[in-house]
């Protein structure tokens, strides 16, 4: 196995560059998912985000004791919650049988920092991070950086995973989502990619 991914602290700044976040990785608490649904929910509610049916409090709650699963939050210095991901931590690659990859079940960002409140987009590289973190977890446990997802149909996400993480879009029709477009992110890709974001940080 190779080294722990890094989780932080980097610097991120706000679009508007009025300010600065010292943020970091740690494990999702209750405490976070408090914030969650006390800061995060009436916002994407007003936005009608397409992840409102996100079940984060209850999979903490049903797999806190899962070997293979694992919820993180990025954090500010305040412990303001800026991203969350959950991951599966060993599953078969679908177009791949044999190899393993890390399943990004869901991620999210704080609804102010995302595409639909440009310009003024509250802090900017939560999904980076999130990914790196991601990438490097996958190369801890042996599986070469590779990971697979399904995504959200909005454009903005769809153009995220194929431009800015170079992920190959492999259609619909895989499990557990069938019915979203699966994006799958191999090791050679991975490590290119990885070098690149870190050249942000």
């Amino acid at each position: 196995m190779s080294s722990q991914p890094s989780r932080g602290p980097w610097d991120l700044p706000s679009e508007e560059r009025t300010g600065t976040y010292r943020v970091g990785i740690e494990p999702t608490t209750d405490e976070h998912l408090k914030e969650y649904l006390a800061s995060w929910m009436p916002a994407m509610l007003n936005d009608q985000t397409r992840d409102l049916d996100f079940t984060w409090t209850e999979d903490l709650r049903r797999e806190s004791s899962n070997p293979h699963f694992e919820m993180v939050s990025l954090v500010d210095q305040d412990q303001r919650l800026h991203g969350l991901m959950s991951l599966r931590l060993a599953n078969d690659s679908p177009e791949s049988p044999g190899e393993q990859i890390v399943y990004i079940e869901m991620v999210a960002v704080h609804p102010l920092a995302r595409t639909l409140h440009k310009p003024k987009r509250s802090i900017l590289g939560v999904g980076t991070k999130l990914i790196v973190y991601a990438i490097e977890r996958s190369l801890s446990l042996g599986f070469g950086g590779r990971l697979g997802l399904h995504s959200l149909e909005d454009e903005d996400t769809l153009r995220f995973y194929r431009e800015g993480c170079s992920m190959t879009d492999i259609g619909d029709g895989i499990e557990p989502e069938p019915k979203l477009r699966y994006f799958l992110l191999d090791a050679a890709t991975a490590r290119a990619l990885l070098d690149r974001l870190r050249q942000r940080r």
